[in-house]
């Protein structure tokens, strides 16, 4: 007996008890209880049997059957198993729901009721379950949050919904529209139950990172870049958005997310992809291969995942807003890197056409976005003083080439060169850049020639090259040039549609033209005074041009040194000292200068010493010919036309350039004793100038005067210098040993066996102490003099005579400027390591040697910088030390 009995669980003894005893909210209405068998007939009547005549009581008897049928067999269990319902019971509650349904007034109550049910549960259960949205959700967990959020949703949707499902085998409209409201009533109880904001930014968070993985995998760059447009599919799971859609998170709260997930993905992932990058090689813009992917492939997939989303098929969407969205987002990102387009200009054309094209499909605020970023990088990236002054030059020149193809007009220029302009006024060196670059020798390749390239930029020689106010007129002329353009309707009659125009226009721009004139004149004298042609075509078209942009009459000072060179050229071919002597092969040779000369003017050198026929075939046998130069042929010659050997030979050919004092720059006064060949050759110039130039007088400028020389030593070596100083010319002549043909007393009594000294060579030069010191220094680095004792120097005929000086330990240096010099870099070695620390930072790694190194850098932009290598390295070291700095092989970059 004991061994039968059994342990009834609680569940099923509450299921048992409940059938037996309904709870409270359910109890067996009255009618049921008590029947109504009707009234018993009077007694004065046949007996009939009961009275069943109608009641009007009944009405209100079967409503509550109903009710009770219905509320019963609705009402949501707590506990996990649910009784099953008899096809007899399914029979009484679908004549029950259709009754209780026919009635608007019944089904509202039913409604309301049911929908009071449903909350119940919900907060009761359903809201403990999903109590983990109290918490913050990271974005690695919103995927997972999602599915439990979906799952639990859907179980619950479920079991509220099931009893009517169990009805629908006969359903009809009045029992599916009353499901449909019961489920859009948990739909709204489910937003109820969880934080807006929360869900919102969860569910953008996991669609962005759908649409961007689904990019990310589908991608194909060079299937795209091969077809010239891009087939990447944007993939979404239209069954997760079903189920969102499913369990009520697909409303408004889901769209929302939806618009914000795609505006994140067109604002980065969707426009940075290969597909889309600048067009290097084509140089053309990729704007139409966005559009058009935009239009067929990303819309069309937005489109589908919406509809789902929002359960409504006819879902259709603003093509045109997508792709102005698109195409804005593109060139924000192009804006953005702007500056570093103008820096690769002209290589970087395409970047600069996706700009363009985005701001003729933008209002006004977005060329005033760019103005204002463009503005703030070259504030940041080139306006500070590790950029040096040709770099800012060549920047601003492509400035201008940009920005005149963003804007035709030149808005858009003007609001952005201003700060650029501004920065270069302040900087002491940028008019002697514009003078030495208007002035430059540049090749076919874009080489600059003679002369040192942080002082000449290579833009502003290309534009002015190719500024010739008769070239400019040829080329308007040219029938046959295909990329001629009408001049604007606007313009006038001294419109200038050359790009060139435009730079030299807007570099003339950047100071007064009588402080730019004065500095021009400086420089524009220092150019003739050097420069070996005597065709003068290239200064002649320079003038011309600016007269045509300035005041011609400021320019009368530039006009009077043409003129004195070309007087000084007539001069040379008549009273030339040497114009009576034959020229031969070698003299051709070397009357060719390095950076070359052109036949007109070679030939103006030796009109009167060689004959027509016989210069062309001696020119070709030393010379050769590139881009209208003639250069030297350094091959050797035969034996022949070899120069007589250096015992022998001292010839001079002497060239002066007569100038006019009061238009020329005031020249530094310099006094020293030529050597005496070379005043033989100024008396006979002066006897024969005086003679063909009336009263005018000679006042010769030492300090200006250079020469050409080559000096022979016993070892076979042989220096040769070009232009060089005519005072370093003495010095090293001082110390000749061969002087024949010389008829004066040289001018210091060299012994090769003792030596000269500093007073000797002040009192046989009547040079400065120190001109002296620093041309021994160079002719000491030339090895052409070495110190042979303390104080005493000699010509170094054979390498190895200096060879114990240079084995010789140092000795410790005990001049208290050395000390000094120490003790004021340690004083301003915070401000020289935070300018080195800005320029590697904005300007990338840098070695410590070389052009552009972090040494010249120092010494170009701070003029109290007199230090070498070894003092930067000492800095860097500091800053390494101190994690500022690292060092990358022999390149110095910021940590």
């Amino acid at each position: 007996m004991a061994a039968a009995v059994q342990q009834t669980p609680r569940s099923q003894r509450h299921d048992i008890f409940a059938s037996v005893f309904p709870p409270k909210n359910h109890t067996t209405p009255t009618p049921v209880a008590t029947p109504n068998i009707g009234t018993l007939a009077s007694p004065g009547a046949t007996f009939g049997g009961f009275n069943t005549s109608s009641n009007p009581a009944d009405g209100a008897v079967k409503l509550s059957q109903a009710w009770s049928t219905t509320t019963r067999y609705l009402a949501l269990k707590t506990s996990a198993s649910h009784p099953a319902k008899s096809l007899e019971q399914a029979r009484d509650v679908r004549d029950a729901l259709h009754y209780l349904l026919g009635s608007r007034d019944t089904r509202a109550q039913l409604h309301d009721w049911y929908l009071h049910e449903v909350g119940a549960h919900f907060r009761g259960l359903v809201a403990a379950e999903l109590s983990f949205w109290q918490q913050p959700i990271t974005l690695q967990e919103a995927r997972q949050v999602l599915s439990n959020t979906v799952q639990i949703i859907q179980r619950a949707q479920d079991l509220c919904l099931r009893p009517l499902d169990d009805t629908l085998h006969a359903a009809n409209d009045v029992l599916l529209a009353f499901a449909a409201e019961i489920k859009q009533g948990i739909h709204v109880l489910v937003l109820h139950c969880l934080p807006h904001q929360r869900l919102q930014k969860t569910l953008a968070s996991y669609l962005f990172q759908t649409m961007k993985r689904s990019l990310q995998q589908g991608s194909n760059p060079e299937r795209c870049t091969k077809a010239g447009r891009c087939y990447c599919q944007l993939g979404l799971d239209l069954s997760a958005l079903h189920e969102l859609h499913d369990v009520g998170l697909g409303g408004t709260v889901g769209q929302r997310a939806f618009a914000h997930a795609v505006h994140r993905i067109l604002e980065g992932p969707a426009v940075e992809r290969p597909c889309f990058q600048v067009s290097w090689t084509g140089k053309d813009t990729v704007i139409p291969s966005l559009r058009l992917w935009i239009n067929e492939q990303f819309v069309p997939a937005v489109q589908r995942a919406v509809a789902t989303l929002s359960g409504d098929p006819s879902t259709r969407l603003p093509h045109q807003q997508f792709v102005s969205a698109a195409v804005s987002s593109f060139g924000r990102r192009r804006v953005e890197g702007l500056f570093n387009y103008v820096s690769m200009w002209p290589d970087s054309r395409g970047g600069v056409l996706d700009v363009r094209e985005y701001l003729i499909s933008t209002n006004s605020s977005d060329k005033a976005h760019l103005c204002s970023s463009f503005t703030e990088q070259i504030q940041r990236r080139l306006l500070h003083a590790g950029a040096s002054t040709t770099e800012i030059l060549s920047i601003y020149v492509s400035v201008i080439n940009v920005f005149k193809l963003l804007d035709s007009r030149g808005v858009l220029l003007e609001k952005v060169a201003i700060p650029i302009r501004n920065y270069l006024r302040g900087r002491e060196d940028t008019v002697t850049v514009i003078a030495a670059s208007f002035l430059a020798e540049i090749d076919k390749d874009g080489e600059i020639h003679g002369q040192e390239p942080d002082k000449v930029c290579p833009d502003i020689t290309l534009a002015i090259a190719s500024s010739a106010v008769d070239a400019e007129d040829d080329r308007l002329l040219n029938w046959d040039d295909m990329n001629w353009v009408p001049d604007p309707i606007d313009a006038g009659p001294n419109y200038k549609a050359s790009k060139s125009d435009d730079i030299v226009a807007y570099v003339l721009g950047l100071f007064d033209p009588d402080d730019f004139i004065k500095a021009l004149a400086g420089v524009f004298g220092d150019h003739l005074l050097h420069t070996h042609n005597t065709d003068l075509i290239k200064e002649t078209r320079l003038v011309e041009l600016l007269k045509s942009r300035l005041d011609a009459t400021k320019l009368q000072q530039a006009e009077v040194m043409l003129k004195d060179m070309r007087d000084s050229n007539h001069l040379n071919r008549r009273v030339n000292p040497r114009r009576g002597r034959t020229g031969t092969k070698y003299d051709l040779q070397a009357a060719l200068p390095e950076d070359g000369i052109t036949m007109i003017s070679l030939w103006e050198i030796f009109e009167g010493r060689m004959d027509k026929a016989e210069f062309m075939p001696n020119l070709r046998a030393v010379g050769k010919e590139r881009n209208g130069l003639w250069f030297a042929n350094r091959r050797k010659l035969p034996a022949d036309d070899e120069p007589p050997s250096s015992a022998g030979s001292h010839d001079i050919d002497f060239n002066a350039k007569v100038i006019s004092s009061y238009f020329w720059p005031a020249a530094h006064e310099l006094e020293f004793r030529v050597p005496t060949g070379v005043k033989t050759m100024m008396k006979t110039y002066e006897e024969s100038f005086a003679s063909i130039s009336g009263q005018r007088t000679l006042a010769w400028k030492r300090a200006l005067g250079t020469t050409d020389i080559a000096l022979y030593f016993d070892d076979g070596r042989v220096i040769e210098e070009k232009g060089l100083e005519e005072w370093k010319a003495s010095i090293i002549d001082a110390f000749a040993l061969d002087r024949q043909g010389e008829a004066d007393a040289p001018p210091v009594d060299y012994n090769d066996k003792e030596g000269l000294t500093i007073d000797e060579l002040m009192d046989g030069l009547n040079l400065e102490e120190g001109y002296l010191v620093s041309g021994i220094q160079f002719w000491i680095g030339k090895q052409a003099l070495y110190e042979k004792s303390k104080g005493r120097w000699a010509v170094l005929e054979h390498l190895d005579m200096a060879h114990s000086l240079i084995h010789e330990p140092p000795e410790p240096a005990e001049d208290p400027a050395v000390n000094l010099e120490l003790a004021a870099l340690k004083e301003n070695a915070a401000t020289y390591q935070n300018f080195i620390e800005g320029m590697l930072r904005n300007q990338g790694g840098k070695q410590i040697e070389g052009v552009m190194g972090i040494t010249f850098m120092l010494g170009m932009v701070m003029t109290d910088f007199a230090y070498g290598d070894d003092e930067v390295r000492w800095l860097l070291e500091e800053m390494e030390a101190r994690g500022v700095v690292t060092k990358n092989g022999e390149l110095w970059t910021v940590v």
